[in-house]
This record gives C-alpha cells, structure tokens and sequence, in this order.
C-alpha cells in the first residue's frame, strides 16, 4: 500500500505554475484557419472544373465519333452520304442516320413527307437523344418552338461551305443545292467526290444551342442562334439552314464577341462551349479538336471538298 503522502502527491495538482490546463483556438489562430482552408478550396475547384471539362470534351469526343462512324456505314449501304436537309420535306440529315445510332425503333415512327409539328413526327422531335447534344451545353428548357411541343436542341451540324457566309439574301447561300461542302440542299456527295483528301475535309462540327441570342438577319427576319435535330417546320432553303448546316467560313466560337452584330454568322460558325475550340469529325472518321485561334485560311479550306487544296495543316 502506498504511504498517504505518495498517493496525496499523484493525484493532486502540479503546484507552483506548472498544472497543465487546456484551452481552446484563439480568434487570431481560427482566422489563420480558415483562411488557409479558403486558399486550398481555392485551389482546389478549378481543378476540379478543369477534371468535369475534361470529362465532357472526351464524352462531346465519343458522341460526334458516333456520328461520323454512322454517317461512313450509311454510305457504305447506299453510296452515298445522306443529304444535308431534303427539300421539300425538311427531313434533316440526322433522320436518316437514326438506325445507324441504335435508333431504328424511332426512325420506323417516322412519316416523311408529314408536317413535323404534329402526329409521330413530332414526338419523334422531343426525343431526348444524347448523341446529339454535347454535355458541355448548358441546360435549355423548350416548351414549344416554332410548333413542336418540347423539341429537343442539337449541338451538332452538318458543313455545308468553306466558303459562304450567308443563309439569306441572293444565291448562293448556305441552304443552296450544289455548294461545295459535304452536306447540303438535296446533296448526295460520294466519297470519291471528296478530292482534298478525307482528312482534310470536315463532315461535322459543333454549335453551341441559344435561342436566347437573338438579332436581325441582313434581309431583315428576325433570327436566333437554335440548331435542331430530325425534322424542321423552317423555309430552309431560304433563311434557317443553319437548323441543321454550318459554315467553315466563318471563326470558331464567334458567338463570344458580344460587340458583332450579326447574327447570321453568330448560327452558322461552328461553336462550343468548351474553352478555347471545338470539336469536329472529318470525312475519314478521325475527330479532332479544333482551336478557335486557326486561320480562316486553312478552316475554310477544311470545309470545301474539291477546292483544290493540298496538304493543308494548322501545325
């Protein structure tokens, strides 16, 4: 047993200032804190973003993949390329391409020559089909547009020209037949009538979707920058080509220059939402991410499939 005075001695106090007594944060010490955790936070999230973009540009990669590997199966069943929008029924080329993309089932809903905006056509309009829509696109509410209850947007057009400009006014313009891209008016481009060379020739590009930017063409509709799929109710030979056709003519992501005031240009360049570019598929069925700081020079010589370029490249 332990005499009295150990035991008083181990179980008391330490005396003279040495007690050990706990305390908490000071406020100097919390402010430190947390503005550390601010700092790494701070770091932190933009590469967090920089992972989710990454992510969307490889998915935005795979959809248009599918597009163009469609697109090479659909002219080796017919010998042909599919039109870029078919006149006067304004079935868009995407129509078309639906079994090649595991859609058969609402392709055979389809009743071309039929009104888009009603009946099975219209259903077909409002189907959400992810392939077409890039993720990177943010979220748009449609209720109803120009007659189709809940039509879906598409981010995805076809590359009518690498050398006009326009979709209204005097011919040509990008709705015209006989232009000198791979999709257009009533078209049935071939392979072998792509003489620039298959890789150096663009099938397919993206477009950003806002019907919220909006501006006054040159003949003077008024016009906003929506891109759809499937079908259309639109004058596409006239002045909404830009539906379902793009330009090469004109730079990438000029949707960004608030200060230009043409709308025209804003609908038919090739777009994104991704920082600095955008994707697009060329007829050989590589896809490529394009940077929005290329020479027009070499963009719109990508876009025709018979200029007579040779060995064009932006390296």
């Amino acid at each position: 047993m332990l005499p009295a005075s150990i035991f008083q001695a181990a179980v008391s106090p330490r005396r003279n200032g040495l007690a050990q007594t706990r305390r908490g944060f000071t406020l100097v010490e919390l402010l430190v804190v947390i503005a550390v955790i601010g700092i790494l936070l701070g770091l932190l999230f933009p590469a967090i973003q920089a992972i989710r973009e990454s992510a969307r540009r490889t998915q935005c990669s795979n959809q248009i993949r599918q597009q163009i590997v469609a697109l090479l199966n659909y002219h080796e069943a017919n010998q042909k390329f599919v039109s870029g929008f078919e006149w006067p029924s304004r079935t868009l080329w995407q129509a078309r391409l639906l079994p090649y993309l595991e859609q058969g089932n609402l392709y055979s809903t389809l009743q071309f020559g039929q009104p888009w905006n009603s009946g099975p056509n219209a259903l077909a309009c409002a189907v959400p089909l992810p392939v077409f829509q890039c993720p990177s696109q943010p979220a748009v509410s449609i209720t109803d547009f120009e007659g189709i209850p809940d039509r879906q947007p598409c981010n995805y057009l076809a590359c009518a020209t690498g050398i006009l400009t326009r979709e209204s006014g005097p011919a040509p313009v990008v709705g015209s037949p006989r232009v000198d891209g791979m999709l257009f008016n009533n078209s049935a481009v071939r392979m072998a009538d792509v003489r620039d060379g298959s890789s150096q020739t663009i099938m397919l590009g993206e477009a950003i979707f806002d019907y919220q930017m909006i501006g006054t063409d040159p003949v003077g509709n008024e016009q906003a920058v929506d891109h759809w799929y499937i079908g259309s109710t639109d004058e596409l030979n006239g002045i909404n080509a830009s539906e379902c056709l793009g330009s090469a003519a004109i730079r990438i992501n000029l949707f960004r220059n608030k200060a230009l005031n043409d709308i025209e240009s804003k609908e038919l360049c090739f777009s994104s939402y991704h920082p600095a570019g955008a994707m697009f598929a060329f007829v050989d069925g590589h896809v490529e991410f394009v940077r929005e700081s290329i020479g027009l020079d070499i963009l719109g010589a990508w876009g025709t499939r018979d200029g007579g370029e040779t060995n064009v490249t932006d390296q």
